[in-house]
């Protein structure tokens, strides 16, 4: 005679996904390209002599390599946070954070225009 055993199957342990790891190192990057433009922008001011052609030529590869970075880091965050069985911590990080660089990249755009006119 066997014994009769209703045990519930266990439940799946959620664990972090690795895209969502990637998402916040994306943003992270983003993060850290567009504030050291910022802080090279305000270096250049502070000289009192700025030199608007290179500040112009360092904008533009901080906010197209910022904002790709940045991109990359939301659709992978979307991404995990569409999945199953996954935690949710980095993904949503990467999604403020991708919110922070929009923020940035709007301040990087306009002190063009009011520290340089």
């Amino acid at each position: 005679m066997e014994p009769n055993i209703t045990q519930e199957p266990p439940k799946p342990t959620r664990t972090q996904s690795r895209l969502g790891i990637a998402a916040i190192i994306g943003a992270g990057l983003s993060l850290c390209m567009l504030l050291g433009y910022l802080v090279f922008f305000f270096i250049e001011i502070a000289t009192g002599n700025p030199d608007p052609s290179l500040i112009y030529y360092v904008m533009i590869i901080a906010l197209v390599m910022g904002g790709l970075l940045g991109l990359t880091g939301l659709v992978l965050g979307i991404v995990t946070l569409l999945q199953k069985n996954k935690k949710k911590l980095f993904p949503i990080l990467a999604i403020l954070a991708f919110l922070l660089v929009v923020l940035l990249m709007g301040v990087s755009f306009l002190s063009i225009f009011v520290f340089t006119a």
